[in-house]
């Protein structure tokens, strides 16, 4: 946690220094959740993709630029332990499937569980 909010801070520094201006850009806390069974594994994997087109940033998951979804479907080298969560998801056309899902707030607090 020490590395990222060092790497926060710094870019912090350096956008309010670019702009002018002063004080925080971030919310001071990170929120984590340890993940503890396969259904919140799913479930927060879903939850950072679906994301930006929950709120409205882009209206596709491969629209979003920021995403590690379109990593999962190339074949580009990545640190993304790729194969291992597509296998978990039961292969490429599954996780695409999961992910096509409307969004579903009900019982969204099962994240934290």
């Amino acid at each position: 946690m020490q590395c990222f909010s060092n790497f926060l801070n710094s870019y912090a520094k350096s956008y309010n220094n670019l702009y002018g201006r002063k004080g925080a850009l971030f919310i001071d806390y990170l929120r984590r959740v340890e993940v503890k069974s396969d259904g919140q594994f799913g479930s927060t994997i879903f939850y950072i993709h679906k994301n930006p087109v929950h709120h409205g940033y882009c209206k596709n998951l491969t629209d979003w630029h920021w995403t590690s979804y379109k990593i999962f479907l190339s074949k580009a080298p990545t640190i993304i332990l790729r194969d291992e969560t597509l296998d978990w998801f039961g292969g490429v056309q599954q996780f695409i499937d999961y992910h096509n899902q409307p969004i579903n707030l009900e019982g969204a607090a099962g994240l934290e569980s």
